[in-house]
């Protein structure tokens, strides 16, 4: 139909100012569009879909916020992807004339993947079934589960295995931010899977992706309280 002129132009412009402002000295990267299913987009067999839904975003988001957001990581919003996405997802070109692509690396969760070769980075694997170049950075299940489950509205995300599910509206707000405190600082402290461990600071340095849903609903206290958190563990030495 028609298009007219809409209303609330001066808070858009406003948020787009504060956002720039915020990332203009940060690592940015664009998400799928729409958080596109990528699994989906590839069942489709449509290349002009998965162009939209994989390499044109990075493109909309520096075009809007002048930065140059990272192209080298695909974060898929269920945090799983099937075989055909992988490929897919390895087989899109840029869409920028000017972009180049040095390979592409999945955001999963880590038990979302089969290992085929860890190399020499635990967090880094190629993808079992797929193409040679597809590879997967791989964040861990039970800390991220516990984020997911900080703010307004708490989720519980697809990856999280039957056995780590509870009733969410069981805990008040409170409980729930305790609960993702204590999930990051009991990976600093201990090794995962192996209770009564020794400490971390004894085991030197591992690095530990954590991955947030991408819709999360902190407020400003919850947030400050999160990163506050890993600010701590930095300066203790135990991260």
């Amino acid at each position: 139909g028609p298009a007219r002129d809409g209303t609330g132009t001066d808070a858009a412009v406003a948020w787009l100012d504060r956002l720039r402002a915020l990332v203009a000295d940060r690592c940015v990267v664009a998400v799928p569009f729409a958080q596109a299913d990528l699994s989906a987009v590839a069942a489709s067999g449509d290349t002009a879909l998965a162009q939209s839904a994989v390499a044109s975003p990075p493109d909309v988001v520096d075009s809007l916020l002048g930065v140059s957001s990272r192209r080298d990581v695909v974060w898929p919003a269920a945090g799983t992807v099937d075989t055909a996405a992988a490929d897919m997802v390895a087989a899109t070109p840029a869409s920028s004339p000017g972009a180049t692509d040095s390979g592409r690396s999945l955001l999963l969760a880590r038990s979302a993947v089969d290992v085929v070769d860890a190399g020499t980075s635990p967090d880094t694997v190629l993808l079992a079934g797929t193409a040679a170049s597809d590879r997967a950075v791989l964040f861990d299940d039970e800390v991220s589960t516990a984020l997911a489950g900080v703010g307004a509205e708490p989720v519980t995300p697809a990856f999280t295995p039957d056995a780590q599910r509870i009733d969410l509206a069981a805990d008040s707000r409170t409980a729930r931010l305790q609960d993702a405190l204590g999930a990051l600082q009991y990976e600093a402290l201990l090794p995962s899977g192996a209770p009564g461990a020794t400490p971390r600071l004894d085991r030197g340095p591992r690095s530990l992706a954590v991955v947030p849903p991408q819709t999360w609903t902190p407020d400003r206290e919850e947030a400050s309280a999160v990163l506050g958190t890993v600010a701590g563990l930095l300066r203790s030495g135990l991260a």
